[in-house]
């Protein structure tokens, strides 16, 4: 059981460490952040010091803060993200905005549903503490 769930965890570091470059590189490619992020490896096609910021990122964690703060510290960061990407595409969804051709159009209950949701078990969350 130990060995799965040390696989299952380097599995996670690995998703987080290529999300993390993946975001730093779509935010850079779009004029948000440098466009030093968004130079590519020319064999393996990766954005290698968007990467390396993610690995970064991720060791310095690991080791300034013990494993049961760090997965809740995760926990609570993964919900006020999903709460900040609700409450933007509540703004996208406004009614002067007309959605562009060919996206997937979702109700509009859905993203406050998820706002609604994600601030709930944040709330809950303290009051449980």
């Amino acid at each position: 059981m130990s060995q799965i769930a040390i696989i299952a965890t380097l599995n996670g570091i690995i998703v987080h460490v290529i999300m993390i470059s993946r975001v730093l590189y779509g935010l850079a490619n779009q004029g948000n952040l440098p466009k030093v992020l968004t130079h590519l490896n020319a064999r393996t096609g990766t954005p290698l010091l968007a990467t390396a910021i993610g690995v970064a990122t991720i060791l310095a964690l690991a080791l300034a803060v013990p494993l049961a703060g760090l997965a809740d510290l995760t926990a609570r960061f993964t919900l006020v993200t999903f709460a900040i990407i609700n409450i933007t595409l509540i703004r996208i969804k406004s009614p002067e905005t007309a959605p562009p051709a060919q996206a997937f159009v979702c109700p509009g209950w859905v993203p406050v549903a998820g706002l609604v949701s994600s601030i709930g078990l944040l709330l809950l969350d303290l009051v449980v503490r």
